[in-house]
């Protein structure tokens, strides 16, 4: 129970950095940019094996992502973009699961899914996203509603495609726990630090001050001449510099 109450509160305490943090826009266009890459290669498999429906779909989705990474810095709610992909997203899953393009090998590109959504767009956005594919890739494949699909899958892909996705899955999310943990205690670390900074600059200008003001009592209390000297010359200070201040903005009201 302490196991996973501790898990709970990990992931507690990652959904809540999660949202203080923008999204990371240059790695999300570098990761759309090898997934343009990776489409437009699956498209030239399609034509040449004459699947120029999916081939068409396909296409047309490499150059709407072209186009988001061109505009994706411009648009300030990057949320709202990534939820109408995913939706394209799934369209596309539906239609490569079903067909089973390039006897299935364009499905394992799918297992990429949890790195995408889960780091670069956090657990809040991620999570529901992964375990929605997660369960329809697993009905899918191991109900009576695998005689939807159009291409004779192989008994051991159908089998383990569910699972080696739920594992990859697993472990993309331990390991972004860990590591936006990591970076918690590494912020942490930094307003500490800032802080202990921030109190030793106090303490040090509080000590000069000291230091100034007991010299210039012994001095006062040397001299009786020079006595209230310093306190005399402080106040003559502050009226030249008040006066100075005056001349100044009058100066520039004239200009």
């Amino acid at each position: 129970m302490r196991l996973l109450s501790d898990i709970v509160e990990s992931i507690r305490q990652v959904c809540r950095y999660e949202k203080t943090v923008r999204v990371d826009t240059k790695a999300l266009q570098s990761v759309m940019m090898i997934f343009v890459l990776v489409m437009l290669l699956i498209d030239i498999e399609n034509f040449k094996l004459g699947k120029y429906i999916i081939g068409g779909v396909t296409l047309a989705v490499a150059v709407m992502s072209i186009v988001l990474v061109i505009v994706l810095k411009y648009i300030k709610n990057v949320y709202r973009i990534c939820q109408a992909a995913v939706v394209v997203f799934f369209i596309l899953a539906v239609i490569i699961s079903i067909e089973g393009t390039n006897d299935g090998f364009s499905l394992l590109w799918f297992l990429l899914l949890p790195v995408i959504t889960l780091v670069l767009l956090g657990m809040p956005f991620g999570a529901p996203v992964c375990i929605f594919f997660g369960l329809y890739i697993t009905v899918l494949f191991w109900t009576p509603l695998n005689n939807m699909l159009i291409y004779n899958y192989t008994r051991d892909y159908l089998f383990y495609y569910p699972i080696f996705y739920w594992g990859f899955c697993l472990l993309v999310v331990a390991m972004d726990i860990f590591y936006k943990l990591y970076q918690i205690r590494q912020a942490d670390n930094e307003k500490n630090l800032e802080a202990e900074v921030l109190e030793a600059v106090e303490g040090t200008k509080k000590l000069m001050i000291d230091a100034v003001t007991a010299i210039s009592q012994m001095l006062d209390e040397k001299d009786v001449y020079t006595q209230e000297h310093s306190k005399r010359a402080a106040e003559y200070s502050k009226l030249i510099a008040k006066n100075l201040r005056r001349m100044n903005s009058q100066t520039k009201r004239f200009h």
